[in-house]
Parts: C-alpha cells; sequence; structure tokens
C-alpha cells in the first residue's frame, strides 16, 4: 500500500525544552510571529468569562497544571493544513524525571471514535463495507439481538459513528493493572469481566441521537469480522501505517515496550493503575487509543485534505464531505462533532477516560486547528483553558471571551425562574439534538441568591447573568433565556448549546 505523502517538514527540535517546531523554515519575522503567538497562548490560560467592568484573570499554562494536579502536557498546532509545532510539558510521571515531549503516547478516550472512523472510512473507500448497509450482515462472530426498535430501520455504520443506531451503552469503564479483559463479544453481551451492561436497541434508528460507545464497539466488531484481521492490525493497515502514525496503536493494554507512556494520575495528582502506571481500554474503538498529539493531528489533516480535494487524498472527497456533515437528528459527522458555520465551521471531539483527558478543533476553511492530551483527571478544564488561550492567541473565531453583566434582580425575583424544565412532545422532533445522551430535563436552582444548572455534564453549576432574562454556564456551552408566558401558561425557556436550540417548558416550580 502507498504510504500518505503529508505535508510535515522538521526544522527545529529542541529537546532541552521539549518543543518542536515543524513546519518549512520561513523568514524570521514569521518565525517570531509564532513563537510569539505560542508565548501568549503559554502565558494566557482564561475562564470563559469575566464581569463586566473587571479586567478578568490570565495564567501561566504552568501555574494550571499545579493548580488542577496534572503532572503532564501535550500539544500539537495545525496552520494551513500543516502541524507546525508541538511541544510537551511537565512529566510522564509524578515524581519523576521523565519529561513529556512530542512523542509521548497518551490514552485519548473518545478520540478514539474519530480514528476507529477513519479505518471504516478507508474500508469503505476500499469498497470493503457499505455506511449505509445493515451491519448485521456484516456481522459473524456475533449479532445484534432482535429488536421491534429495528425491524424497519436497521443499523449502519453511518448510525453507530453518528450515536444514531438506537443502541445502548454511552460509555466504558477503565480496566486496573491485574484486571481480567474481556473480549469484545463479552463486552457486547455485558457478560463474563466486562463492566457494562449488554449492547442492545433503546430506540429506532435514526429517530433521535443518544451518545453510544457500545454503538462504536459494534463497529469494531464489524471491521474485524470482514477483514478476518484483529482491530489494531486492519488500524494499522488501513491507517496508521499509510500515515506514517509510528507512535499510535490500539493495543491494550499498552506494553511497556512501547516506551515513551503517559502515565496515570488521580484528582490529587497521584499516581494510580499501579504497579503498571496506566489502565486498559478493551473496548478500543470507543475509547482504546494511544497515540501523540502529532501524530492524531496529521491524521485529522488527511481527512481535512479530503475534504477539500487536495491531490493524493486519503480518502475520496465526497466521502469525506460525507464524514463532516451532521447525520440526520445528530451534531456528529461520522464520528467528529461538527461546530459552527462559515469561517467558524470546525470538526472537534473530546476524550474523556479516568486518568487521562483529551480533544482536538480543526477549522475546515482555514485548516487550522489544536490538539491536547493531559494525563491528569483533573484536565478536562485545563484543556478547555488551554483551548481558549490558543483562540485567542491566534485570533480564531468561537471561543470569545463572555462579559458577564451583574444582575438587578433580587433572590426573589430570580426564584421565579427556578424549577424543573422538561422538552414537551411537541418540540422534541427538532430540538432533540441538544440533548445528545437522551436526557430530556434540566433543573433551574437558586441558591445563595445565584441561579445553578443541573444538566447532563453541568451538576450545579453556576448561571452567570447576561442580561435579566439571559444566563450562560461557566464554561460558555448552555445559554439559558427565560420567557415568562403572556397567556398566563407556564415559564419557558429558550436552551442554546453550540449550534443547537431547544425549548423547554416548566414541569415543577
Amino acid at each position: 500500500m502507498l504510504a500518505y505523502h503529508h505535508k510535515i517538514k522538521l526544522f527545529v527540535f529542541a529537546l532541552s525544552t521539549q518543543l518542536a517546531f515543524i513546519a518549512p523554515a520561513r523568514a524570521d519575522h514569521e518565525t517570531t510571529s509564532l513563537q510569539d503567538k505560542i508565548a501568549h497562548m503559554e502565558e494566557g490560560l482564561r475562564p470563559a468569562y469575566r464581569m463586566k467592568g473587571e479586567p478578568g484573570q490570565r495564567w501561566t499554562l504552568e501555574e494550571r497544571m499545579d493548580h488542577y494536579n496534572v503532572p503532564g502536557v501535550s500539544i500539537a498546532l495545525i496552520q494551513d493544513g500543516n502541524v507546525v509545532w508541538a511541544k510537551g510539558y511537565g512529566t510522564s510521571e509524578v515524581g519523576s524525571d521523565n519529561p513529556i515531549d512530542p512523542d509521548t503516547v497518551f490514552s485519548v478516550g473518545s478520540l478514539s471514535k474519530t480514528a476507529g472512523a477513519m479505518v471504516a472510512l478507508k474500508m469503505v473507500a476500499d469498497k470493503e463495507l457499505d455506511l449505509d448497509h445493515d451491519v448485521n450482515e456484516y456481522l459473524t462472530t456475533w449479532q445484534l439481538p432482535e429488536s421491534d426498535f429495528s425491524k424497519t430501520s436497521p443499523a449502519t455504520l453511518r448510525g453507530l459513528f453518528a450515536h444514531t443506531a438506537g443502541l445502548s451503552v454511552s460509555g466504558f469503564a477503565d480496566y486496573l493493572p491485574g484486571e481480567d479483559l474481556p473480549t469484545t463479544i463479552e463486552t457486547l453481551n455485558g457478560m463474563g469481566p466486562a463492566k457494562n451492561d449488554p449492547v442492545e436497541f433503546i430506540y429506532t434508528p435514526g429517530t433521535h441521537s443518544s451518545y453510544s460507545g457500545g454503538g462504536t464497539t459494534v463497529a469494531e466488531l464489524v471491521m474485524e469480522d470482514v477483514s478476518a484481521l484483529s482491530f489494531p492490525e486492519v488500524s494499522d493497515q488501513k491507517v496508521f501505517t499509510p500515515l506514517r502514525m509510528t507512535r499510535t496503536t490500539f493495543e491494550n493494554p499498552l506494553p511497556a515496550s512501547h516506551g515513551n507512556i503517559a502515565h496515570a494520575h488521580d484528582e490529587n495528582g497521584e499516581r494510580t493503575a499501579l504497579p503498571r502506571g496506566w489502565h486498559a481500554f478493551p473496548e478500543r474503538a470507543a475509547s482504546g487509543l494511544w497515540t501523540t498529539p502529532t501524530d492524531y493531528a496529521t491524521m485529522l489533516i488527511a481527512l481535512v485534505d479530503s475534504y477539500h480535494g487536495e491531490e493524493d487524498a486519503f480518502l475520496p472527497q465526497a466521502l469525506a464531505i460525507d464524514t463532516l456533515t451532521e447525520q440526520g437528528p445528530s451534531d456528529h459527522g461520522i464520528a467528529p462533532v461538527m461546530k459552527g458555520s462559515g469561517i467558524e465551521r470546525r470538526l472537534a471531539h473530546g476524550g474523556s477516560n479516568e486518568a487521562y483527558k483529551a480533544l482536538y478543533e480543526v477549522f475546515l476553511e482555514t485548516q487550522s486547528g489544536i490538539v491536547v492530551f493531559t494525563n491528569g483527571a483533573n484536565g478536562w478544564p485545563l484543556n478547555d483553558e488551554i483551548a481558549r488561550a490558543t483562540y485567542d492567541a491566534f485570533g480564531w473565531p468561537g471561543r470569545e471571551e463572555i462579559i458577564s453583566i451583574p444582575t438587578s434582580l433580587s433572590s426573589k425575583q430570580l426564584g421565579k425562574f427556578a424549577g424543573i424544565y422538561e422538552l414537551t412532545t411537541e418540540n422534541l422532533t427538532t430540538t432533540k439534538r441538544l440533548y445528545r445522551h437522551g436526557t430530556s430535563e434540566i433543573e433551574i436552582l437558586l441558591r445563595k441568591g445565584k441561579l445553578h444548572i443541573n444538566h447532563e455534564g453541568h451538576r450545579g453549576d453556576l448561571l452567570l447573568p447576561l442580561s435579566s432574562h439571559r444566563y450562560i454556564t461557566e464554561d460558555g456551552f448552555y445559554e439559558i433565556e427565560f420567557v415568562k408566558s403572556l397567556t398566563g401558561g407556564p415559564m419557558t425557556a429558550v436552551i442554546r448549546g453550540g449550534d443547537n436550540m431547544a425549548e423547554v417548558v416548566r414541569t415543577q416550580n
């Protein structure tokens, strides 16, 4: 198989700081500009918001690593379809002198799904699979259980990767050293050493979206059954070897011989998953990828290049465009989450295993973006702060600072917004994408004169006022506008999250 010849060129590698610049040599002022922007990023981490009239907080990357007890961070930067810079910060294991560098591998949680989808897409390009074929007709070692939900609408690879295939099991637990690992079939059946429930139909495929790592595991078995190879083998053959992703593997547990591995750390920054130092993730396509930011960015660039129809692209352009388009009632394409429009249009995904957090965001038009990996349980908010600082430094749209305006409403007046809000049957079909995990209920609470929200990943999070009736979560994800009924009916609220919008009705005060 011919290797995909990507546009990555090395011109500086400073081992003393674990810093790599990967780009063609340029004029001095251009190189200095890149360095200045990187310095701005390293010193400009911030929250998603600030109060009007206040200067706002800024921290260095090192300060926030200490704050969150995260020993190691690794970042790769994409510009104009090239990895132009990569750097590691901190250590692979707390208390050691082993530095994180651009070749250190991390577990990346659900970022595995995009890599797994790339393997399937290459098999589609090679005429071995079809995105819209009934996956039960591909499976030879196991079958999805019969269900009334799937009689008229079968599960397909498109639905499995877009989380619209009607299947259960959103995510999986990690496995400690010494624990028996389930086979893929044991995982799907929820048997043996598997820690999850069986993967089964819970709604009619294609009718709405519910995040399902179980569905991704079905797709993994499809690729194994059709290729007659193990999933790590078919991944190497179809994607990792052609793209020269030499540090990337789906092998689990990752052998120590792989070398230069970021170890796992808990919320306090203490070593965990001992004695080995890292967990195992037998649900490989869903959460079992080990890689570096540079390797992973190389794969993303191959996908975006294919979208633009570049010469010698990795995938056919039509297939890449399909991949980077929302699939029916989902905000996912064929695995990536699709955000924004126009110049803000981008593919993105987050990854979260117990001790590792990861994210990527890449703009389609400018072909620029970032990949960030961390090896601490508190890495999730740190990754967001790094992304915000990078957006600020490079002038990217989509993560602008939110300005919160102090509300003049009293606690009694704010209390009128509190209660349980639910999607109604009438508006469910047009707003379900906001509720990716199938949760149609949110709770608004009043605590010490301030509003808070309970919904999915926002458990008791503070709502910041944008006006007397508009509020936003501290991470900027949800914006909520409360609307008093003019006819004496119940209070309603318009909720915006990313590119999606829902109207909810208060059912309990």
